[in-house]
């Protein structure tokens, strides 16, 4: 999970295959060829993390 939406960006925590993360919307932003999805997390100084949208599934 990154930071900002950019494979550049620091890395504020890692999550694994099941991992669930919370969303209050559906924001995305794009980084030359990757695509990023806003999610909710502790890790990050203001709640926000970005993680890529291929790693993410809808439950």
């Amino acid at each position: 999970m990154y930071e900002n939406p950019n494979p550049n960006s620091v890395v504020v925590t890692t999550k694994h295959a099941g991992g669930i993360v919370g969303a209050s919307t559906c924001e995305g932003a794009g980084y030359d060829e990757y695509s990023y999805v806003l999610v909710t997390t502790d890790a990050a100084a203001d709640g926000r993390g970005w993680l890529r949208e291929e790693a993410v599934v809808q439950i």
